[in-house]
C-alpha cells in the first residue's frame, strides 16, 4: 500500500505540473505593455477672438494617474497646467492647431487637437 500512494503522489505531480505549466501567476491586468493612453476630449475647436480654458483627462496607459506628464506641440497657441489625471489648457487669441500630448510613467503616449480660428 505505501508504494502505491507514493506512486500516485508522483503521477499527481506530474500532472498537476502538466497542467499548471502554461500559467502565469500575478495579475496580467497592471500590464501597460502596449496600453492605449487616450485623452477627453479628443478634439477641441476653440474662438480665438477669446482667450478659453479647456479640461483636458487622460485615462488607460499604465494606470499611475499620478505620473502623467502634459506637453503642448505650439506655446504661442496655448499652454497646459499639468495636473495628473487631468489638465488645463488656457488658449492665447492665436490661431492655428494645437496638439495636447501626455505620456505616462511607462512611456504609452496620448494626444488630443485644440483648433482655434
Amino acid at each position: 500500500m505505501g508504494k502505491i500512494w507514493i506512486c500516485f503522489v508522483i503521477v499527481m505531480s506530474c500532472v498537476l505540473g502538466v497542467l499548471l505549466s502554461g500559467c502565469e501567476m500575478g495579475d496580467s491586468s497592471t500590464s501597460s505593455e502596449n496600453s492605449v493612453l487616450a485623452i477627453s476630449p479628443a478634439t477641441v475647436y476653440l474662438n480665438a477672438s477669446k482667450a478659453s480654458v479647456v479640461q483636458f483627462t487622460a485615462a488607460g496607459g499604465d494606470g499611475n494617474y499620478t505620473n502623467y506628464t502634459w506637453s503642448v506641440s505650439t506655446n504661442s497657441l496655448g499652454v497646459i497646467y499639468d495636473g495628473g489625471e487631468t489638465a488645463l489648457y488656457q488658449s492665447t487669441t492665436n490661431t492655428g492647431v494645437n496638439t495636447v500630448w501626455v505620456v505616462d510613467s511607462s512611456g504609452n503616449v496620448g494626444s488630443a487637437t485644440v483648433t482655434q480660428e
